[in-house]
């Protein structure tokens, strides 16, 4: 069973597989929350120069991307790049942003998570989903998904 937790922080960056929530990491005296990124073993991605689907991987890199707060707290993505193997060429590293979210996007989850949080109907707690899903598309997600 996914726990709960990362799930809720899958749907806010909107990932989608094979990438998913890792681990979290939540210091309160800090303010700060590291949410850890990884995709399934065996993914393939879409390779960044001629857009061909399918390619393995070849290698991966970590990165680190400063995220907007989480409410009151500096948020942290942590991600193994993959750089993948295209056909005939070099391997080449999935490109990535350095922005995952339009604030306005945010906005919306959050206030989407607030309402939810305080009434028990089926309409608030899809109401995070709608809202996390609706407005302009995240950067993370599309760059992630290729």
């Amino acid at each position: 069973m996914e726990d709960p937790t990362s799930a809720l922080f899958q749907l806010a960056l909107g990932l989608t597989p094979p990438w998913r929530v890792e681990k979290l990491e939540f210091d309160p005296a800090r303010h700060r929350l590291d949410l850890y990124l990884d995709f399934e073993r065996g993914s393939r991605f879409a390779c960044p120069e001629c857009a061909r689907a399918g390619c393995p991987v070849h290698d991966s890199t970590d990165k680190e991307w400063r995220h907007l707060n989480f409410f009151q707290h500096e948020a942290y993505l942590h991600a193994r790049v993959p750089r993948v193997r295209c056909e005939d060429k070099a391997a080449k590293a999935s490109e990535t942003a350095s922005r995952s979210r339009p604030v306005s996007t945010r906005a919306r989850a959050r206030n989407a998570l607030t309402a939810s949080s305080s009434s028990s109907d089926s309409s608030s707690r899809s109401a995070l989903s709608k809202a996390t899903l609706s407005g302009a598309r995240p950067r993370l997600r599309n760059e992630l998904a290729n």
